[in-house]
């Protein structure tokens, strides 16, 4: 005989206050451009629900080139482990003691590309 089970799903993610973000990834990951220059970024891919609802990445930049090449209107490949994971584009850079950038995706992340 099959009896039936109430079987509860735990969360994977704890958020203990609104607009609390949540890491989807952190640490190394690459931005490339259409000429294939690359900066390396020690980082943090995570989700926050205000202002605008979405993934955000940031990070400190790694070969010290501060983004040079880069420009804002750029859309850039994010890839961790040689695989590309989403395009990108850079929203904020911060050319001070810690070389940072921040920016956001274009489409959604995680579903690498062939």
């Amino acid at each position: 005989m099959n009896q039936d089970k109430n079987i509860a799903v735990s969360s994977l993610i704890t958020i203990k206050k609104p607009n609390e973000k949540f890491i989807i990834y952190k640490g190394e990951f690459v931005l490339k451009n259409s000429n294939s220059e690359i900066e390396t970024i020690n980082g943090q891919i995570y989700f926050k629900w205000f202002p605008h609802i979405g993934p955000i990445f940031n990070g400190e930049i790694l070969n010290g080139n501060q983004l040079k090449s880069f420009s804002h209107e750029e859309k850039l490949e994010l890839l961790i482990d040689d695989k590309v994971i989403a395009d990108c584009f850079i929203s904020n850079r911060n050319i001070d003691e810690n070389h940072t950038v921040s920016g956001g995706f274009y489409n959604r992340i995680g579903k690498t590309r062939i």
